[in-house]
């Protein structure tokens, strides 16, 4: 009798989605330093096949003062392979998607889905006028590896 086969897997059924954001440093010093710069993680829910993250920013702004997004955020997570402390973290470039960030783990396998933690680190740099309520916005996708 014929049998059925399969020719792909079938798409998630777990859709990306942002499940919380987490402020660790809301005040910063403008010395070009991550270390003394902000710092959120935010958690994101990853379809399981998916396991190609990229993210953007928009620059920084308050009134007229700005943070270029460019050479001064990055962004790393435990559940990758290739960006997984500050030390191996990708650099945002541009305002555009950047270097893929590989995932490989979860942080909560009961949980539908990959559950990833990002952490996202802004430097100030030297120069950068005080202001109060920076605010950007970004961009995260996912994709499945291409062969």
């Amino acid at each position: 009798s014929d049998q059925p086969f399969v020719t792909s897997s079938p798409a998630s059924t777990t859709p990306l989605a942002l499940i919380s954001t987490e402020a660790v440093r809301t005040t910063a010093t403008a010395d070009g330093t991550y270390d003394n710069g902000f710092k959120w993680i935010l958690t994101f829910t990853v379809p399981d096949n998916e396991t190609n993250l990229q993210m953007r920013f928009t620059d920084f702004t308050s009134g007229s003062n700005s943070i270029p997004a460019a050479n001064n955020i990055r962004i790393y997570s435990s559940q990758s392979s290739n960006a997984t402390t500050t030390s191996s973290a990708i650099t945002s470039t541009n305002n555009d998607y950047g270097t893929v960030m590989t995932l490989t783990g979860d942080s909560d396998a009961t949980t539908p889905g990959r559950q990833v933690q990002v952490a996202i680190e802004v430097k100030v740099p030297f120069g950068t006028p005080p202001a109060s309520g920076y605010t950007t916005t970004f961009g995260v996708r996912t994709a499945v590896p291409t062969p």
